[in-house]
């Protein structure tokens, strides 16, 4: 899990539903992903994150969490204004057509749904 934490900043604009102001164009997402395992690893999930992906298969998405009572769940993590590549489409298809309980989530807009899942509530 990454060590980032929110600056005082960075928490209020979250909560006005800013964007929240860190320096390149990924250390939104990379906060977001930070704060989302925080929230499942605090809920008993084990978290699987690949972080650097330049040897893997292009597109997997972000997250990988299994609970012992609420099972697998599969996430691609956003921010409002990224996009959803052509690769991460494929794989949300693919898994959500098995079955799998897949979860596209962008920050802030869906983190009352990933707090819901990670309490084991949907």
């Amino acid at each position: 899990m990454s060590q980032e934490v929110w600056t005082p900043e960075q928490y209020r604009a979250y909560q006005r539903g800013g964007e929240i102001n860190m320096p390149g164009p990924d250390a939104a997402e990379t906060l977001w992903q930070a704060k989302v395992e925080q929230l499942f690893e605090s809920q008993g999930w084990l978290c699987y994150h690949v972080t650097d992906s330049r040897k893997t298969k292009a597109g997997f998405p972000d997250l990988v969490a299994v609970h012992p009572v609420h099972g697998l769940i599969i996430a691609e993590l956003k921010t409002k204004r990224r996009i959803v590549t052509e690769e991460q489409e494929e794989w949300l298809n693919r898994l959500w057509g098995a079955a799998t309980r897949v979860y596209l989530w962008r920050f802030p807009d869906d983190w009352s749904e990933a707090e819901s899942v990670a309490l084991g509530l949907i």
